[in-house]
């Protein structure tokens, strides 16, 4: 006996009725005629699909090409194409370069370092010791100052001096003084100060009163830095650090730079120099920036490879594999030929060409550089080669130029592309959404065709079974 079923939904979707009276199943039926119905729409969803991943290709290309106008314009810095590096002939005078400085050399003859001022005290006691009254104040006067600045004593006790000491901060937070507790060996301790910043002068810290904290100290005097650079020029500062000695050179002095001033002092020759090595490695990232692009048209392009197979083989299958989102696609063929021919010209420019400066083309039309090539090139003719590189009509003009027309947000190749996917995506999306109601409608419309079958037979049944029972009644009635 077929299995009845009765299901119900919102008023909008008829009373279902499967195989009650016909026995057929009918909810088989409908969910297969729908499948049959709903091809269409699953082609467009396919389609949609396919459509996504162009889009998603063709702005990922884009976004590479923006790239390229980025670095091709990051070289108009001097700091990229030229960056400088300075040297020096002892390892006691360190020295850095910045961006503004010129090339060029000077010797340095250091005279003295900058020094602390410290202060040795007499007395030792244990850390817990009272060594000062209780919650008075101490007298700080620092090197190269007049007025006396004061610390809290705390408890008084060593201990609480020394944090005293160094809680002492100038505006920015920055700490004033170094104080320690030197271990004398027997449990107590001697105090040793020092100030945190180097410079002429003495050092000074007594009790409120002017009396000798710790039973006096020994007062090791700050000293300045000195350098010369010839010709009578004399630099004295307190710090070691001497910025902008010259335009962008900063020269700093190591503690052990003083030497035998000033007897036999240190000299050191301080050198700024072109640094070749960042300019190759930045044209270096630059090539590799143009494979990049370059080998991601042709994968994105590439109709993909179909397995070799013997004619006997009938299993093997005939659909290419590794194909791009866009096989073939003539825009971006286009695209590629054009940054190949922006690379290397038909023309050399400046009288050079790229392989004369080390990029060349191999045969599989990936793009190479050798350094050495480049460097030996630069040394050479160092005007040719950066006029053929950066100069109006140069490598990088050329390719930042072909970028721009690549990717240009209004008449951009590749932005004309990635409108017109964005409308085909746009109507497909439209055409699924209404297909999704068509879709609706036509279910709902077998729902209703299939239930008045099984109504209509119904009916006919409950007739049949009427007229039976009065064709059995009337018999009856005649046989009596």
């Amino acid at each position: 006996m077929t299995t009845t079923s009765v299901s119900t939904s919102s008023s909008s979707v008829p009373l279902q009725i499967n195989g009650l009276v016909s026995g057929l199943d009918t909810s088989s039926i409908i969910s297969q005629l729908m499948s049959i119905a709903s091809q269409p729409q699953q082609l467009e969803e396919a389609q949609l699909s396919t459509e996504q991943s162009k889009l998603s290709a063709l702005q990922s290309l884009n976004t590479g090409f923006q790239g390229l106008i980025t670095s091709a314009q990051s070289f108009s810095s001097s700091s990229v194409w030229t960056t400088l590096a300075a040297t020096s002939s002892n390892s006691a005078v360190a020295v850095t370069a910045a961006s503004t400085a010129k090339q060029g050399s000077f010797t340095v003859t250091v005279n003295s370092t900058a020094t602390s001022a410290q202060l040795g005290f007499a007395d030792a006691h244990a850390l817990t010791d009272t060594v000062a009254t209780p919650h008075s104040t101490l007298s700080v006067t620092l090197p190269g100052q007049s007025t006396a600045q004061s610390i809290d004593t705390g408890d008084g006790s060593l201990s609480s001096v020394i944090s005293g000491l160094n809680g002492l901060k100038d505006a920015n937070g920055n700490q004033l003084l170094n104080a320690q507790a030197v271990n004398m060996g027997n449990g107590t301790y001697r105090l040793l100060v020092t100030s945190a910043n180097t410079g002429a002068g003495n050092l000074s810290i007594t009790n409120a009163d002017g009396t000798d904290l710790l039973g006096g100290a020994t007062s090791v005097a700050g000293s300045d830095a000195s350098i010369s650079l010839g010709a009578g020029m004399t630099i004295t500062q307190a710090s070691n650090t001497f910025t902008d000695v010259v335009p962008g050179v900063t020269v700093t002095l190591a503690p052990t730079a003083s030497g035998s001033a000033p007897s036999t002092p240190i000299t050191s020759t301080i050198s700024v120099n072109d640094n070749g090595s960042t300019r190759a490695a930045a044209v270096s990232a630059f090539v590799s920036q143009l494979n990049s692009m370059l080998q991601q048209i042709t994968s994105t392009t590439s109709y993909g490879v179909v397995p070799t197979s013997s004619s006997s083989d009938t299993s093997a299958s005939n659909t290419a594999t590794g194909a791009g989102q866009l096989p073939g696609d003539a825009t971006l063929r286009s695209l590629s030929q054009q940054l190949v021919q922006a690379i290397f010209p038909n023309d050399a420019t400046g009288g050079m060409t790229p392989s004369d400066f080390g990029i060349s083309i191999d045969n599989d039309g990936t793009v190479s550089f050798d350094t050495s090539t480049f460097e030996a090139a630069y040394k050479a003719n160092p005007t040719g080669v950066q006029s053929a590189f950066l100069g109006t009509g140069g490598l990088v003009s050329r390719v930042e130029t072909m970028a721009q027309r690549a990717s240009d947000p209004v008449n951009g190749a590749l932005t004309i592309e990635i409108q017109g996917e964005n409308s085909t995506i746009s109507t497909l999306n439209d055409s699924i959404a209404n297909w999704t109601q068509l879709l609706a409608q036509k279910q709902q419309s077998l729902q209703t065709q299939y239930t008045a079958l099984e109504t209509a037979l119904s009916t006919m049944q409950s007739q049949e079974s009427y007229m039976e029972s009065q064709l059995d009644s009337l018999n009856s009635s005649t046989n009596s």
